[in-house]
């Protein structure tokens, strides 16, 4: 039998979610088999899984010392090439994703991403503990399309993040981007619609009419220069969702440079589209990522 005691920083949170992290080798369906049957039991009584647990609260395992430990391992953070750090306190670390690099793993075998990268950076200076019985893996709070660079917020802790995702939800951030696009633009431009996900094609769709499966996006959109065939903007998502400035660009006859996907002319710049996520409003803050040098270069050859 263990017992154990449920501290403020894992307070909020649902039981199951809490279990499957504290015993991180065992498969939901053990978890949720030991709670049928009595072998796991909050605060003294059954429960389903779906409690929201509070610091103070009393789980206690009516399971062997030995089983439970063979259910609690150390996850495994491999060495990884250094993230460009924008900010990081207590709470959170804010990172410039470079072009070409998924902000998750897709597969088993994508052994380097955004976030296993940040994990190593996190373990090497004592935020993250991956050790047996962490009940927390720091996580990412945005993404960013692979080949977009830019700002990603990552929260340290599962107050932070949930506050974070929280603040997203509820519209109290706000990200401006830079891209290049094909075609001459001028002014401050806005466009409204309604995306769909293809998922044959994994491409949004800019549909005119509410639809089943279709969400609302706002873009807005200014330029700040241009060249002979192309203009540089500042973009800020409204409301955003998926692959939105990608697809409303498009929709806008001028794609964003180098994006193939959305009708894009490919470039000699960046691995694929010349879109950047440049700023990030969050708690009374503006974080700032620079573009990468190939994006400038772009600017000054394509945009000037």
């Amino acid at each position: 039998m263990r017992e154990i005691i449920i501290s403020e920083k894992d307070s909020n949170r649902r039981l199951d979610k809490f279990l499957t992290s504290y015993l991180n080798a065992a498969p939901y369906s053990l978890v949720n088999k030991w709670l049928r049957k009595k072998r796991i039991k909050l605060n003294g009584s059954k429960s389903s899984g779906g409690e929201i647990i509070s610091a103070g609260d009393k789980i206690i395992f009516y399971v062997s010392e030995s089983s439970l430990d063979s259910l609690m391992i150390e996850r495994q953070i491999s060495e990884s090439p250094p993230v460009d750090v924008v900010h990081e306190d207590d709470n959170i670390v804010i990172v410039n994703k470079p072009a070409g690099l998924l902000t998750h793993s897709a597969s088993a075998n994508d052994s380097d991403c955004l976030v296993s990268r940040v994990l190593y950076h996190l373990k090497q200076n004592g935020s993250y503990d991956p050790g047996p019985g962490a009940t927390f893996t720091p996580a990412a709070c945005n993404r960013l399309d692979r080949n977009t660079s830019g700002i990603v917020i990552f929260g340290k802790t599962l107050h932070s993040l949930q506050e974070i995702n929280a603040a997203i939800a509820d519209g109290k951030t706000k990200k401006i981007y830079l891209a290049v696009v094909d075609g001459i633009v001028t002014g401050k431009n806005a466009t409204s619609s309604m995306i769909i996900k293809n998922i044959k094609t994994n491409t949004v769709e800019v549909k005119k009419a509410n639809i089943v499966g279709s969400n609302q996006a706002k873009t807005e959109y200014e330029c700040i220069s241009t060249g002979a065939n192309h203009s540089y903007l500042k973009i800020t998502i409204v409301k955003g969702k998926p692959h939105q400035i990608r697809a409303h660009l498009a929709s806008e006859g001028h794609p964003v440079a180098g994006d193939r996907k959305y009708g894009g002319r490919p470039t000699n710049y960046m691995p694929a589209q010349l879109l950047h996520a440049h700023k990030l409003f969050y708690d009374g803050k503006i974080f700032t990522a620079p573009p990468p040098d190939s994006f400038t270069a772009c600017v000054n050859d394509l945009c000037k």
